[in-house]
């Protein structure tokens, strides 16, 4: 009996993924990159666990900073679809040498949140090209008046998850990208 129930839940689990695959415009061959790509399967259980580590053992990174932690990033999990996130750049939000203040007012007064470290992390193991330097101001760590900030780099011996001080009245620059979605 007990075999049965296991061939009924895979059979439910299959089904319930194949919709949201072709929910989101996927079709049979997207759903047979489970078989031909086995790192995919290892990122999909690695969600499914949860907890920061997984996540971050999930991307690959050829270097984490020590401070990325559950305790300095209280992760309580993703809370964006990795469809609905992007990237914007000072540019894009109508401005250059912004600080991080200037940054968070833009953002809200484009209708956008920034993500936390969990959608970032998501993002990286699904879409993230190890290109550039990515931002989520949407989870920060503070060590007395100072913030800190999880970020991604590319580096050219492979991608990092890094930690950067941000202070209100710092600028980041037009190198940084921040990874958002719409309220």
């Amino acid at each position: 009996i007990e075999f049965v129930s296991i061939i009924g839940l895979g059979g439910d689990m299959l089904q319930k993924l194949a919709q949201a695959v072709e929910a989101k415009g996927g079709n049979i061959d997207t759903m047979r990159r489970l078989i031909s790509e086995p790192d995919l399967c290892d990122k999909i259980a690695y969600l499914l666990v949860g907890g920061l580590k997984q996540l971050v053992k999930a991307c690959g990174f050829v270097f984490v900073h020590p401070d990325i932690t559950e305790e300095h990033f209280g992760v309580t999990g993703p809370s964006a679809a990795i469809e609905e996130m992007f990237l914007v750049t000072e540019k894009d939000l109508g401005g250059s040498n912004m600080r991080i203040d200037e940054i968070e007012v833009a953002l809200d007064r484009f209708g956008y949140r920034s993500v936390n470290i969990a959608d970032m992390l998501v993002y990286a193991a699904v879409k993230w090209y190890g290109t550039g330097m990515v931002v989520a101001l949407g989870s920060s760590w503070m060590d007395g008046p100072r913030r800190y900030v999880a970020y991604l780099c590319g580096a050219s011996v492979g991608r990092k998850l890094n930690v950067g001080m941000m202070s209100p009245g710092s600028s980041l620059g037009e190198r940084c990208q921040y990874l958002v979605v719409r309220k």
